[in-house]
């Protein structure tokens, strides 16, 4: 079995036009077109201007790393487009992961039966409400009527308000389906009746980290991370080569959710004081698990300096407990009590005694008052605030920089296990070649 070389994709109509793959892609890419009604063909108004278009080619692959199809996507040149006139709102419709990894949690738990779909052409589905008009796209000019420009009535891939409709016509059709949309995550749909609940969550990624697990190759990574870039430069290379050797060795990573685990939640705080050397920020970090593996963490520098070690991890924890008070709000919506109070273990006694005493002390008199927000959280008795010995500090993980037995140790409390993974599932491998 000879495994397919990965093939140069054409950066234009021109180097396309003529091979075969390319051009059934590019009729298959008209067909689709044409059977939604994306556009009529209409004289251009004197007051309206029109955008071009262009094709976008894309190898798409297995998990095994073989040729899957060729793809041509017909893509409006949204720069064009001028706020107010041929657009309004912008957003992406993209469910956190924080949310990916609960459900998945539950679902694991629960004994649940997970689905995953794609939608073809999904954003030609959205409804336009402004008027856009734009060039006949190339190679594919009405002979007959060559002056004439397209008056897109469905959403093309590169408007800037592509997202908003294909957002809110998935969103009107779930709603009225007795779908209710959450109000910790807006890509969340759940809907209760008298046999379960049914979780439905919409999430548009990209492709980077999945096709460079597939072929860590730098060239090619490259490619990936800097399309969009006119010049890439050295610091650009750089954070390809960070990326791939991050892969490198987390290739057989993933997280473990046990089945039948009990379904709770408790999380870790910690600071590393002053790390950076340029601006002498802190980095602060959070881990939260839900049942046997975790679900929700980060790594972030501090907005501001912080004057003393407690200061810092003071302020790291109140991250954290922003994010429980999310996280409980994701987990009720899904039909999942949360226990009113919810363990976040701190290495810096400290900032515990700090978190606990409600009486301002001179040298924490300058700290922002939003801050003390976890002071209102303790005495509620929704948080309780505990020390943890720095040797069990798992979050020691995003702040420092570790040795490998206790980057071993950190991640399997993480409950992340080397494991043979399938990306997307069972994959037959091919025999074609090319």
């Amino acid at each position: 079995m000879v495994r397919v070389i990965q093939e140069v994709e054409p950066t234009c109509f021109e180097q396309a036009v003529g091979n075969s793959k390319w051009d059934n892609a590019m009729d298959e890419e008209m067909a689709a077109l044409d059977a939604n009604a994306t556009w009529e063909l209409v004289a251009l108004p004197e007051d309206k201007k029109v955008i071009g278009c262009k094709w976008v080619y894309k190898v798409k692959h297995n998990a095994d790393g073989f040729v899957s199809r060729y793809k041509a996507r017909l893509v409006a040149k949204g720069y064009a487009q001028t706020y107010g006139i041929d657009y309004e709102e912008t957003y992406s419709l993209v469910a956190k992961m924080t949310t990916v990894r609960a459900i998945i949690a539950m679902a694991t738990a629960k004994g649940w039966s997970l689905h995953q779909m794609d939608v073809k052409n999904v954003f030609l589905h959205g409804d336009l409400q402004e008027e856009v008009y734009m060039e006949q796209p190339p190679g594919y000019v009405d002979q007959t009527h060559p002056n004439l420009v397209c008056r897109l009535k469905k959403a093309l891939y590169g408007l800037k308000q592509a997202p908003r409709a294909w957002s809110k016509k998935i969103g009107e059709y779930l709603v009225t389906s007795g779908f209710q949309t959450s109000d910790a995550d807006f890509s969340l749909y759940v809907k209760k009746t008298n046999h379960g609940i049914v979780v439905i969550v919409i999430r548009i990624v990209g492709n980077l980290i999945y096709m460079t697990i597939i072929r860590p190759n730098l060239s090619y990574a490259v490619g990936v991370v800097t399309q969009f870039m006119q010049t890439p430069r050295k610091p650009h290379l750089d954070v390809v080569r960070h990326i791939l050797r991050y892969i490198k060795h987390t290739l057989q990573c993933g997280i473990f959710y046990e089945a039948k685990n009990q379904l709770q939640v408790h999380g870790y705080t910690d600071a590393n004081w002053v790390d950076n050397v340029s601006d002498r920020r802190s980095t602060s970090g959070f881990m939260f698990s839900f049942g046997s593996g975790a679900v929700s963490w980060s790594s972030k520098k501090q907005p501001t300096v912080a004057l003393s070690s407690t200061e810092a991890e003071y302020k790291g924890a109140i991250i954290a407990a922003c994010e429980i008070v999310w996280l409980q709000k994701l987990l009720s919506n899904l039909g999942q009590s949360v226990d009113a109070l919810v363990v976040i273990y701190c290495d810096n006694i400290s900032s515990i005694l700090f978190a606990n005493n409600p009486i301002y002390h001179a040298r924490t008199k300058h700290i922002e008052v939003h801050y003390h927000f976890i002071r209102e959280k303790i005495l509620a008795k929704e948080i309780d605030f505990i020390h943890v010995s720095t040797e069990d500090q798992v979050v020691d993980i995003f702040t420092k920089a570790l040795g490998i037995d206790k980057l071993r140790k950190f991640r399997k409390m993480f409950s992340v296990l080397e494991v043979d993974l399938n990306l997307r599932g069972s994959v037959e491998n091919s025999s074609s070649t090319s």
